[in-house]
């Protein structure tokens, strides 16, 4: 017969639970990362996009759809392995300027409205097809 007590010390005796940010997830041999962690790393691949170019692709109607955000991912991966930092990155009839390092769109142009065609202050350009 099981004595209650028993269950209650065992209990006691278990290591604290703690939130699920601190569980353990195999992701291949040798490598051990909490939920968190994968959450952010995945995260961080993530384009993010600045106030400037939200306001310009509003204003505009510039929409980016899902298999142009992720040649944009890998035009930011080729870029980065490159040393890029800022990139022009030309997509479809898109022209964006982004801040590699940090994977933020900073601004972005259609291609009927890119007037003179000239974009400064960058280090790379790649073409994502």
């Amino acid at each position: 017969m099981v004595n209650p007590n028993d269950i209650v010390s065992n209990r006691i005796n278990q290591p604290p639970r703690t939130g699920a940010g601190d569980r353990r997830i195999k992701q291949s041999p040798g490598t051990d990362r909490t939920f968190d962690e994968v959450f952010d790393a995945k995260v961080k691949e993530k384009v993010q996009v600045s106030r400037h170019a939200e306001a310009r692709m509003q204003k505009e109607g510039i929409r980016i759809d899902p298999g142009q955000s992720d040649r944009l991912e890998e035009a930011l991966d080729q870029v980065k392995e490159r040393g890029g930092e800022t990139s022009l990155v030309l997509l479809d009839d898109m022209a964006m300027v982004v801040n590699v390092a940090q994977r933020t769109l900073i601004t972005v142009v259609s291609g009927d409205r890119r007037g003179e065609g000239v974009f400064t202050d960058i280090d790379s350009a790649v073409i994502a097809d």
